[in-house]
């Protein structure tokens, strides 16, 4: 028969048993840790578990976030210099006595002007007006001029109208390209055809 005193002793024991059942079952499947803190995996990339100390927020079965991308930083494109035309395709012809653009000569301008409306490192141009050695020097000297002035106002007429960077001159025959003998007029104007010209100079920026 069991005394008051058995009874007591009893329920301490089952009291203590409890709480120690409840205590590991708080300690139970706990993340183990290393000793700098960091949870100990398994071959299988899994957290091994124990009742060891579980390190707050470690293992969490929740799915990392996703990777937030840099934004690309758009860098400004460099401009590509202005090309550099060729000496002859600066170079426009003109009929014996005259100072009207050929066919020829508009196609080199049109051209010409669409490089120049869209430079940005040309600083200046120079039109030089040429013309053969037929004649007297006053009038080639005013031949030559005019032929300078209409490849300038086409140009204008095709886009490019920066006048103040425009600089026009004439050198009537002063300045001839080639040597020519024939002493017939037909054969030594023919011979004379490239004396009659205008050179378009382009000066950039440095």
């Amino acid at each position: 028969m069991l005394t008051y005193r058995h009874l007591l002793a009893s329920l301490a024991l089952t009291v203590a048993f409890a709480g120690a059942a409840s205590a590991d079952v708080s300690n139970f499947n706990k993340v183990v840790v290393d000793k700098d803190g960091s949870p100990v995996s398994d071959v299988r990339g899994g957290c091994v578990v124990s009742l060891g100390e579980n390190k707050t927020g470690a293992c969490s079965t929740e799915a990392p976030a996703p990777a937030v991308a840099k934004p690309v930083v758009q860098r400004p494109v460099a401009k590509p210099a202005t090309p550099v035309p060729s000496q002859e395709s600066r170079t426009i012809y003109f009929d014996f006595n005259k100072s009207v653009l050929v066919p020829s000569g508009q196609q080199k301008l049109d051209t010409l002007a669409k490089i120049l409306s869209e430079a940005q490192d040309v600083q200046s141009v120079d039109i030089v007006g040429h013309a053969d050695r037929i004649g007297k020097s006053a009038y080639n000297l005013k031949l030559s001029e005019k032929r300078a002035e209409a490849v300038k106002s086409y140009l204008f007429t095709k886009g490019y109208n920066k006048v103040n960077k425009v600089n026009v001159s004439a050198v009537g025959s002063e300045k001839p390209t080639t040597s020519c003998s024939s002493k017939k007029r037909s054969e030594l104007i023919k011979c004379l055809s490239a004396d009659r010209r205008v050179t378009v100079e382009l000066n950039y920026v440095k």
